[in-house]
C-alpha cells in the first residue's frame, strides 16, 4: 500500500518549507532560512546579499523580486535550489524528519500561486517537491 502523499508543507511537516526559520550556512552567510539563503543566491551585487541573512522567507522572495537578477538565474536555480537543500539536511535533526518522511510523495502545495516550485489551482510542477525526495533519496542511500 502506498504511503499518503505530504502536501501541505504546515504543522508538523513545517520544517520541509524553504521558509521554515532553522538557521542554515550557504557560501560562507548565515541565514535565517533556506528561502533568505536561496534569494540572496539570486541577486547579483554580493554585498546585497548581506541583506538576505536577516530576512523571514517571504520578505527575501520580495526583495529579490525586485533586485537585479545574476544574468542566467533561470538556468541556474535549480542548480542553487538542491545546493541550498542539500545544505539544510546536513544538519542532523531535520535529516531525520526529512528520512522520517519516506515513502511519501512531498507535494508542495501554495497558495501564492506558484506553479514552478510548487503546485496550486490544480497545476504545477512541484519542483522544490521532487527536490526534497532527490535529497531524501540521497541521504537514504547514505545511510
Amino acid at each position: 500500500m502506498d504511503a499518503p502523499a505530504i502536501t501541505q508543507f504546515v504543522g508538523e511537516y513545517d520544517f520541509l518549507s524553504n521558509g521554515y526559520n532553522h538557521k542554515i550556512t550557504f557560501n560562507g552567510l548565515n541565514f535565517l532560512n533556506a528561502e533568505a539563503a536561496f534569494y540572496a543566491q539570486k541577486v547579483k551585487d554580493d554585498r546585497a546579499k548581506i541583506k538576505f541573512t536577516r530576512l523571514s522567507g517571504n520578505k527575501a522572495r520580495a526583495k529579490a523580486a525586485q533586485a537585479q537578477s545574476i544574468p542566467d538565474w533561470e538556468f541556474q536555480k535549480d542548480n542553487i535550489m538542491i545546493a541550498v537543500l542539500r545544505t539544510k539536511f546536513s544538519d542532523s535533526e531535520l535529516k531525520q524528519k526529512l528520512l522520517d518522511t519516506y515513502p511519501s510523495k512531498l507535494i508542495n502545495t501554495t497558495t501564492f500561486r506558484d506553479t514552478y516550485w510548487g503546485f496550486s489551482d490544480g497545476k504545477g510542477k512541484n519542483k522544490l517537491g521532487e527536490l526534497l525526495e532527490l535529497v531524501r533519496q540521497e541521504l537514504k542511500e547514505k545511510e
